[in-house]
């Protein structure tokens, strides 16, 4: 699979924002538009108005993240001492680094 990423920050393309003039390429570090060969890719160039001095073209390995087992996977906002909101992709870093979640819905609706 092939998808193409900015050459600067090195985020991914994963849509074209026709509505400016020019195109404004839609970039992100977690999401990406993939192509099956590297031509499709590179045809892309032209149809999205892609700069190729600014972009290029990579091969990338798809795969499938690792399940996390959460009592409750409902986690959408996490509270640290009643001040401070945190977003699942937030949720999950912590967990990776192994940081347990302050509390869980369920945990919420048993205090209560």
């Amino acid at each position: 699979m092939f998808a193409i990423r900015s050459k600067a920050d090195k985020r991914w393309v994963y849509g074209t924002d026709y509505r400016c003039s020019p195109a404004k390429q839609r970039l992100s570090y977690e999401r990406a538009k993939l192509f099956e060969d590297r031509a499709e890719a590179e045809s892309q160039f032209g149809a999205r108005l892609i700069n190729p001095a600014r972009y290029e073209v990579v091969e990338v390995l798809l795969m499938e993240a690792p399940t996390i087992n959460l009592p409750l996977i409902d986690i959408l906002v996490k509270e640290l001492d009643g001040q401070m909101m945190k977003t699942l992709g937030d949720v999950f870093k912590d967990l990776e680094r192994g940081l347990k979640p302050v509390a869980t819905a369920k945990e919420r609706e048993d205090k209560e």
